[in-house]
């Protein structure tokens, strides 16, 4: 998942876009570009910063993550105390 700030298109958009997209065999790159996505920001666990940026799910396609995906059990950890968040 990579964060934005601007897009061209609601989040909701970009969902259907990037599937349709993604159907036609297009790369993550063009697909950004054609949704104007700009201003990539770093994920923070924090709603308020969150709700206004733009989510693209990636399709993992030479995509490294920065860090190691979470277990099952680590996952219901950390969304236990979401009203914190």
């Amino acid at each position: 998942m990579i964060l934005f700030k601007e897009s061209k298109y609601s989040q909701n958009e970009i969902v259907t876009v990037t599937r349709d997209m993604r159907g036609q065999g297009k790369s993550d790159e063009d697909i950004i570009r054609f949704l104007g996505l700009k201003g990539q920001m770093p994920w923070k666990q924090d709603l308020a910063y969150l709700k206004p940026l733009f989510a693209f799910a990636t399709s993992g396609v030479g995509v490294e993550s920065s860090k190691p995906l979470l277990t099952e059990e680590e996952q219901r950890e950390r969304v236990k105390n979401r009203e914190e968040w």
